[in-house]
């Protein structure tokens, strides 16, 4: 497995259910971590192939990626994320257009009309995926999605931290605010305490890519989740029963877990532990 940052929650639990998928067939799972660096990223493709293991599971610093090596070396590939028209790899993955369309839909549909966003680089093809659902949802209330309330921020705690500071001193003061990762919505959190701005009351928050942390903040965090289960059974299965040149996509379900950041009322549930 390539993954750009195992230190991010969700790429943890990703890859946890992942080894553990991996252990019920008898074989063993290497995690290579790019440090959100593409050419280290390219670096440990071109290891694994040497090292001719079976099969890679991808989730990429972005989208872009170049599959040439591993077609031709004979390795299949899957990728967690939408891939490029002819790139030739399978993929599994949910639609994050969609998801960010149904986070900042819940937050208008809570009565709020300023719905900022913190983006990840807005470079990155999953960023402008974000972006757009959070566009599209203030568009069927007949809002402007105004450069004020947009915020590039790094997928981290201080990322979201540095970016909530921005949009707290800004001329626009939101209401509400669509978090793309849930590094960046701790780090917003802790930033809204310093600065005395109460969450919901004064700012709602949904974030994208919650875990387990989530349900543990202060005030607890409503988060789009993605199912790690679910994404590990699929992508073994597709690299288990296909040959070196796959090219399936299967699309999973997401679903939008409500806490006490929008303003829902909230008590911690069997749904929070730690799985």
């Amino acid at each position: 497995m390539i993954v750009p940052n195992i230190r991010n929650p969700f790429l943890a639990a990703l890859a946890h259910a992942l080894q553990k998928e991996m252990f019920s067939t008898g074989r063993m799972l290497l995690l290579g971590d790019s440090d959100d660096n593409k050419e280290r990223e390219s670096e440990i493709l071109r290891t694994f192939i040497e090292r001719r293991v079976d099969g890679i599971i991808w989730y990429g610093v972005d989208r872009d990626i170049d599959l040439r090596e591993a077609h031709a070396a004979g390795v299949p590939v899957v990728v967690l994320d939408k891939t490029p028209a002819g790139s030739g790899a399978a993929s599994v993955f949910i639609n994050e257009t969609e998801a960010a369309f149904e986070a900042t839909k819940h937050l208008l549909d809570h009565g709020r009309t300023s719905v900022g966003i913190i983006s990840g680089p807005q470079k990155n093809l999953n960023s402008q995926d974000r972006i757009s659902g959070w566009k599209q949802a203030l568009e069927l209330y007949n809002l402007c999605a105004s450069d004020c309330l947009s915020f590039e921020a790094d997928y981290t705690r201080g990322g979201g931290y540095v970016a909530a500071k921005a949009m707290f001193s800004g001329s626009v003061q939101p209401d509400a605010v669509f978090v793309s990762n849930e590094l960046q919505a701790i780090g917003l959190l802790a930033a809204a305490a310093e600065i005395g701005v109460r969450i919901p009351q004064d700012l709602a928050v949904v974030c994208f890519n919650g875990t387990i942390n989530s349900a543990f903040s202060t005030p607890t965090l409503t988060a789009v989740e993605q199912p790690p289960k679910a994404i590990a059974k699929a992508s073994i299965k597709l690299l288990l029963d296909s040959g070196p040149f796959i090219v399936e996509s299967i699309e999973c379900d997401f679903h939008l877990r409500r806490r006490a950041s929008c303003g829902c009322d909230y008590e911690r549930n069997t749904f929070d532990r730690d799985q």
